[in-house]
């Protein structure tokens, strides 16, 4: 995280946590903030693979001041970026393996009853699988 001043502040972990796991994440245009954070830090400390689409993009840190007027205003406090990239406002996270999202398809999928014909029809899921060794 870097404020309005410019100090990096950087935000870690225990280093005690499981680190064997295997993780896949799957992200589209409508991966935004909290989604995003998650997305880059196990990403790019090799943690998940991720699969999808490219994120929307929005790296902010946004603050809300109420007024005694009963009004209130946002402003940007922060630009958030990973550990080891630049921000990715405006251009979002590019997966490690782009897939097309196809709403209708992954609706039609999420209707069926037997997992093998739904995982024959969502190829986000089907990746994201094969990336756990599933």
């Amino acid at each position: 995280l870097t404020d309005r001043k410019s100090d990096l502040q950087p935000v870690t972990c225990a280093k005690d946590g499981d680190t064997k796991t295997k993780l896949a994440l799957i992200t589209d245009a409508k991966t935004v903030s909290a989604a995003e954070i998650l997305t880059s830090a196990l990403k790019e400390n090799g943690r998940a693979r991720v699969v999808g689409a490219r994120t929307k993009g929005y790296a902010v840190e946004k603050y809300l001041v109420r007024l005694k007027n009963k009004f209130a205003f946002t402003y940007v406090g922060g630009i958030l970026s990973g550990p080891k990239e630049d921000s990715w406002l405006g251009r979002g996270i590019a997966p490690d393996r782009e897939l097309p999202l196809d709403a209708g398809v992954v609706l039609d999928a999420q209707l069926e009853t037997d997992p093998a014909a739904t995982l024959s029809k969502d190829l986000q899921l089907k990746e994201a699988l094969a990336a756990l060794g599933s």
